[in-house]
């Protein structure tokens, strides 16, 4: 039989009698009325005050044991007796919260999350100071929960961060709306409907009704089991006891600047990894798995002097569709909408504007968080003058990032925030440090997805890299270097993602042709402005990136003196010989619709000369390969274009027997013929091919992965192939290259420099020019090859590159 009187039964076994203790806990496992017992049946005759003193003695000796099974009591108290949760919400939080630091910690921070917030903002809440343990205090019948800054604060960015981890938008910006609602924001919590600036602009106007109520700061012993961490905001609002006139505004202007602080950044993640997502088209019901990748690219007005690339046509150069994007009041001041162009209809129908409206609606809309920000850090200086926030918080910038920073956010997503910041500074170039800010957050894209690879991740759902993302980041930053006028440094960028992208076999002029159209398209479409977007699929990019070298070497070209970077000792003959190269990809396009080629061999004609040792064995075009042989066969143009290690110099004499120019003279070629012969052993092939014996450090294209990972993963004997995002001058992504020659090019190099430097018979010349058009005028290069002979040639390119840097 149980006894009627609990403080009879304390009388009599003592306060700290374990037989006590232990019919307490025993008493508050049959809180809930379900059970049915006599015990549940007991306790629920008890009256509040009773029930709640066995509450408070069992969570305080459970506590220190076993907080989980504290909070168990606790949550059953609560979800019982509803009307007395208010005495127990903030200690129930507080436990889950240290539960959540142990194995079970998805499942604590979801009942945190929606089970137990939606209580918390639905009693009356007071924001105090921070570090000040909570407690409850009555006024007119009501009670209100007194819940320090910085709890608040913890609350609120658990409850944004577990739902920015479900990708759980409307539960976000519900949570949030309710939470401010509670905290002084009357009216919030019916507005979370609206649209992200009208919740924007309540903010604004309510901001300045926020109280801040004054209790004793002073922390109790008893509650520092579960003391929230510290934040910026506690050593301000914890800095005086008494609430005076003069500094009561001062700590209102810090809740306000701390709550909206988080409610727009965490909009503002959520508007972002919808643009990255739209970025990838990742959404898209034509980007099924069995069809070609696409994404949308930037297009970037170049309008200053300095900036704008010299090009023989515009129409079809990359730059014809950099020359038209966004004006410098969208996306990041004002919405842009396609149809505000009045473009004719079939302009804005063409699949290179696909997504791009609604993709450029949402950069907006990150634009509106970022501006709201800029606004509030505004406010607050000027309404709390006597806080030093420069030195407490950095900037405005420093304090979002420091926001984004504390939510923890899944690899995607936080990705997702830097190609949203990048590209909001690209949209407004003319905003001083703009650029500079964009190529950095870019090159940090790079540098995470390098982290991830080199720390060996396995490719779970989190890391998941869409195929076109890192080579649209690497696209950017060629177009950034553009835009600061880094010629050389975009050439690089872009040949770098020539290099490793896999080339679709099917590629021919038809594909640049329609890029001509689509560029055509996206200039009339963001005409005079400064930024906009373009849908490109696999095909459409690489025909992007290789328009985009070629009109760069021909500008490199057309430039006068002052070459900086890693093109400052590459001749004419070499970018020319580059350009040849990469024409022959869409050679009916290059020949008849541009100038390039006629260009090149008209400046030929002019030198009378033509040295380029290296570019014959990539050349696969009859057209070409006969007209470089009628201008040597004509005497037109000296060609010298045999690579020196398919040569044989003079026998040299041994070191060890000394002889005399007597007995022993060096001849030249000139002199005796009969030294020039193949330097392999066999009879020399009938047709010349060198590409078979070209730099071993370069890995085969036929073991290539074809993601973008590729080349990261390829080793050689002689070197480590460089990473995905080749960017030479970080540490984090530096690329390790052969450190010696083979040493048979390190002879002929040696010789090259000698007093007497190998001779290359014009006929020598004339013979391989003509075998290799006879070869390729009977038999096409196949897709497959031509595609591995341009990569090779990139790669090769971008390490002479880095070698001449």
């Amino acid at each position: 039989m149980l006894p009627s009187n609990l403080s009879f039964y304390r009388q009599s076994h003592g306060n700290n009698n374990e037989a006590y203790n232990d019919y307490l806990i025993e008493l508050a496992s049959h809180i809930d009325p379900g059970i049915d017992t006599d015990t549940s049946r007991f306790f629920q005759a008890l009256p509040a005050f009773i029930q709640s003193t066995i509450i408070d003695t069992v969570t305080a000796q459970l506590e220190s044991t076993d907080f989980l099974k504290a909070y168990q009591v606790l949550y059953a108290y609560i979800q019982t007796y509803p009307r007395h949760a208010y005495k127990y919400l903030i200690r129930a939080m507080k436990l889950l919260i240290l539960g959540a630091r142990g194995d079970d910690k998805e499942r604590c921070i979801n009942i945190l999350v929606t089970n137990l917030l939606p209580r918390l903002w639905k009693q009356r809440l007071q924001l105090t100071f921070s570090g000040t343990p909570p407690s409850i205090r009555s006024s007119d019948g009501k009670h209100y929960i007194i819940i320090p800054c910085n709890l608040f604060e913890e609350f609120l960015r658990l409850g944004q961060r577990y739902y920015l981890d479900h990708r759980q938008w409307d539960e976000v910006v519900k949570l949030t709306c309710a939470m401010l609602d509670c905290c002084g924001y009357e009216g919030i919590a019916q507005l979370d409907f609206l649209s992200h600036t009208n919740r924007f602009q309540f903010l604004n106007e309510q901001r300045e009704t926020l109280t801040l109520v004054d209790v004793d700061p002073t922390p109790s012993d008893k509650d520092d089991l579960t003391q929230p961490p510290p934040t910026r905001l506690k050593p301000l609002i914890s800095a005086t006891s008494v609430l005076t006139d003069g500094n009561r505004q001062t700590m209102t202007t810090l809740v306000a600047f701390m709550c909206e602080y988080m409610a727009v950044t965490s909009q503002f993640a959520q508007f972002a990894f919808e643009y990255y997502q739209a970025i990838c088209v990742l959404q898209d019901s034509r980007s099924a798995a069995d069809q070609e990748k696409a994404c949308l690219i930037p297009i970037c007005s170049i309008t200053s002097p300095h900036r704008r690339l010299p090009t023989a046509s515009t129409s079809s150069t990359p730059t014809s569709a950099l020359d038209g994007s966004p004006s410098s009041d969208e996306p990041a001041r004002k919405k842009t909408r396609l149809a505000a162009h009045h473009q004719d209809d079939h302009l804005l129908q063409s699949s290179c504007l696909a997504g791009v409206d609604q993709t450029l609606q949402l950069l907006s809309k990150a634009a509106d968080c970022m501006r709201h920000l800029v606004h509030l850090w505004d406010w607050a200086q000027a309404r709390a003058p006597g806080i030093d926030w420069p030195g407490l918080f950095g900037d405005w910038e420093q304090e979002f990032k420091r926001v984004i920073d504390s939510y923890q956010l899944p690899f995607d997503m936080y990705n997702a925030i830097l190609l949203a910041r990048s590209d909001l500074c690209l949209s407004t170039p003319s905003v001083s440090g703009n650029l500079s800010k964009a190529l950095k957050l870019s090159q940090s894209i790079c540098d995470r997805i390098e982290t991830q690879r080199r720390q060996g991740k396995d490719m779970a759902q989190e890391y998941n890299i869409p195929f076109m993302f890192a080579f649209r980041v690497l696209y950017t930053i060629g177009v950034i270097y553009l835009l600061v006028g880094s010629l050389q440094q975009s050439t690089l960028e872009i040949a770098i993602i020539l290099s490793v992208f896999p080339i679709p076999q099917d590629l021919d002029e038809r594909d640049f042709i329609a890029d001509q159209t689509d560029c055509h398209t996206a200039a009339t479409v963001f005409r005079d402005h400064d930024f906009g977007l373009m849908h490109v699929t696999q095909k459409g990019l690489m025909v992007r990136c290789i328009k985009h070298l070629i009109v760069s070497l021909d500008s490199e070209i057309a430039q006068r003196g002052g070459m900086a970077s890693i093109d400052a000792a590459m001749r004419w003959d070499e970018k020319a010989g580059s350009m040849i190269v990469l024409m022959q990809y869409g050679w009916p396009y290059w020949n008849t619709r541009t100038d390039f080629w006629d260009k090149i061999i008209r400046q030929m004609k002019e030198r009378r000369t033509f040295k380029n040792r290296h570019i014959l064995e990539y050349i696969f075009v009859p057209d070409i390969l006969k007209t470089l042989l009628d201008l040597h066969d004509a005497k037109q143009v000296a060609m010298d274009l045999i690579a020196p290690e398919y040569l044989l110099q003079a026998p040299r004499p041994d070191p060890a027997t000394p002889s005399s120019p007597s007995t022993s003279p060096r001849l030249t070629p000139s002199q005796d013929p009969h030294l020039l012969r193949p330097m392999a052993t066999k009879p020399p092939p009938p047709i010349y091919e060198p590409a078979a014996l070209l730099n071993t450090a370069v890995p085969s294209m036929t073991t290539m992965s074809p993601s973008w990972y590729a080349a990261s993963t390829q080793n050689t004997s002689q070197a480590n192939w460089m990473s995905p995002s080749f960017y030479y001058s970080r540490p984090a992504t530096a690329v390790v290259l052969p450190s010696k020659k083979p040493a048979i090019i390190k002879d002929l190099d040696q010789n090259a420099s000698d007093a007497h430097p190998l001779f290359i018979p014009v006929e020598l010349v004339s013979k391989c020019l003509d075998q290799r058009h006879k070869r390729y005028s009977q038999t096409r290069c196949p897709p497959h090859r031509a595609r591995i002979i341009i990569q090779r040639f990139l790669k090769n390119m971008v390490i002479k590159a880095n070698e001449d840097s």
